[in-house]
């Protein structure tokens, strides 16, 4: 095409605000500039950091980002995922990412995972968590627990759990009876409701340590309205590192988790992936860090280690 032609079409598709439909142009080019991202619940602190990390990464890119909720199911439609995208960023959600590294069909896009349980035969940036949830175990013990429970919940692979496995080996240094609540739906109310039931029928229960922080938040709420000390009659730890678990009455000790260094470096490596699908499988791990807060501490000298 001349340039004076290109030039004019430039300035009439200027004038009546014409822009390319990125659907179309992607049925021309195979490319959409769109990517999905794939967690487990929309509605959980430490999964909406991640959404607002991954979005602001993608935007600097020039991507746009669909989510998807709801992985925990590991439901088809979302291994699917009809969207004309270019990639896959799945958090948390194994078994979807079987699906999809099972998968042999011409569909299967760039896919990257972040978590903690990963497959291989994917590229992932895994989370290591086992040796600071032994730091916040040790801890509790150290501050004189005796009587421990693990609170989590039922949907999680308790079996496979690196939390849980830490508790069960620390626990069994100390000899000490490992015992897990289940809190069904991982929400504050049910945490509440399920760590009030317990305490009822356990009122010698004098440390907790918390799948998540949200958990955290609603077995605190619980001892508290049981007239329950924290942390002097129950110490309490959580883990994610949500701003919610800092402003807690009392700030929850809790193991913090890069969630946005983890997010930086799987976009670093879907964008590799993208430009060159044969590339070797790479991977990076990421660690959690203990953080020691007024919900744990009956010696207050220890706060902020």
């Amino acid at each position: 095409m001349a340039p004076a032609t290109a030039e004019r079409i430039h300035a009439a598709a200027a004038e009546v605000g014409y822009r390319p439909n990125p659907v179309a142009s992607a049925l021309v080019t195979g490319r959409s500039r769109v990517v999905a991202l794939l967690v487990p619940y929309l509605d959980r602190p430490y999964y909406s950091a991640a959404i607002g990390r991954m979005e602001a990464l993608t935007q600097q890119s020039g991507y746009d980002l669909i989510v998807m909720g709801g992985t925990r199911h590991g439901t088809q439609h979302i291994a699917d995922c009809r969207w004309p995208v270019d990639g896959l960023l799945v958090l948390d959600s194994y078994e979807v990412l079987l699906r999809l590294v099972q998968r042999t069909d011409d569909r299967m896009r760039p896919v990257v995972a972040l978590g903690g349980c990963l497959p291989e035969g994917v590229d992932a940036v895994r989370l290591e968590m086992g040796v600071a949830a032994e730091q916040a175990i040790r801890h509790l013990i150290g501050q004189g627990c005796r009587k421990l429970a693990y609170a989590t919940s039922p949907a999680t692979p308790i079996a496979t759990s690196e939390r849980w496995r830490a508790f069960l080996r620390v626990t069994d240094e100390a000899g000490i009876e490992p015992v897990s609540i289940p809190i069904p739906g991982e929400s504050r109310p049910s945490a509440r409701d399920a760590v009030t039931a317990y305490c009822i029928d356990h009122p010698d229960l004098d440390g907790l340590f918390c799948h998540n922080d949200d958990i955290a938040c609603g077995a605190i709420r619980a001892l508290l309205d049981l007239g329950r000390r924290v942390p002097d009659d129950v110490a309490v730890v959580g883990c994610d590192g949500t701003v919610a678990a800092e402003f807690a009455e009392p700030p929850i000790s809790t193991i913090a988790l890069p969630i946005a260094d983890m997010c930086a470096e799987a976009w670093t490596m879907l964008l590799r992936r993208m430009e060159n699908p044969d590339l070797p499988i790479c991977s990076s791990t990421f660690s959690g860090r203990f953080i020691q807060r007024r919900s744990s501490c009956r010696d207050r000298a220890h706060i902020g280690l």
